[in-house]
């Protein structure tokens, strides 16, 4: 099990409000689904098959909030406690969910190729796009794996995923949902490496990114985004290079304008 930890970074410090929504919606439903066990929650696990031949489409995002057994529960909630907070703060709620869920909803779509008939459930795709986006924006935060070895986390999803390759052609998976685990890093990878699809995804429009000629109104709004993005890139920079607790108060200023208007 890891911990994580970057004294100079406050990584994973403090609940933000989505994170813990999430936290208390997964403890939630597990307990309910401890409880009342004749409830039909089968209906809200992801099986492939159902979803492209019955149209269940609602189990693309309702299997993410089920989980086998204490261990998967407490092991996604584990790294969403501590990776989701720094994720949060530095994205803004609105991308840091439309991000969450993009990831989980790309896990179950990689189910469809390599596993058709068989249900998923947990919150497992989602986190490993959490750890893929962390790994990209925190790169020095440290690790402890099994609360003993220090590693960075950017290494330890390295290692992670490598075990999930090996673990997907393995004859023996044990029940795990390998593919999926790779499908949630592999579409938080695609969403961080491409403007365009963080454009859409957010409703932003993405035509402030072309040169064009316009009122001198509308140029100067244009200069005025482009300036925010560029500050916000620095800044990203310097928190994976020196933590966060290294930004001045006008630095942790320009993150929450950006924030905001990413809500």
């Amino acid at each position: 099990m890891p911990q994580y930890r970057n004294p100079s970074s406050g990584f994973g410090q403090f609940l933000t409000p989505s994170v813990k929504k999430l936290l208390i919606i997964n403890t939630a439903v597990f307990l309910a689904s401890y409880l009342f066990r004749s409830l039909p929650w089968s209906e809200l696990a992801m099986t492939p098959h159902e979803v492209f031949h019955e149209f269940k489409i609602w189990q693309l995002f309702t299997y993410m909030f089920l989980h086998h057994d204490i261990m998967h529960l407490v092991w996604n909630m584990l790294i969403l406690y501590f990776c989701g907070p720094s994720l949060e703060r530095v994205w803004g709620s609105r991308e840091f969910l439309v991000y969450y869920f993009f990831s989980g909803i790309g896990a179950a779509l990689c189910s469809f190729i390599f596993s058709f008939n068989a249900s998923i459930i947990g919150a497992s795709g989602a986190i490993y796009g959490l750890l893929v986006a962390c790994a990209f924006i925190f790169p020095e935060a440290l690790v402890l794996v099994f609360f003993l070895f220090p590693m960075k986390i950017r290494h330890f999803v390295i290692l992670i995923m490598a075990m999930s390759i090996l673990g997907a052609f393995s004859s023996s998976s044990n029940g795990i949902a390998h593919f999926a685990h790779l499908g949630g890093g592999l579409f938080g990878f695609l969403y961080l490496k491409s403007e365009w699809l963080k454009h859409k995804l957010l409703g932003v429009d993405f035509s402030l990114n072309f040169k064009r000629k316009g009122p001198p109104g509308r140029k100067s709004r244009k200069t005025r985004f482009e300036n925010l993005d560029n500050e916000v890139d620095r800044i990203l920079d310097k928190i994976s290079k020196k933590g966060i607790s290294s930004l001045s108060r006008r630095e942790r200023q320009i993150l929450e304008e950006k924030s905001k208007k990413s809500l």
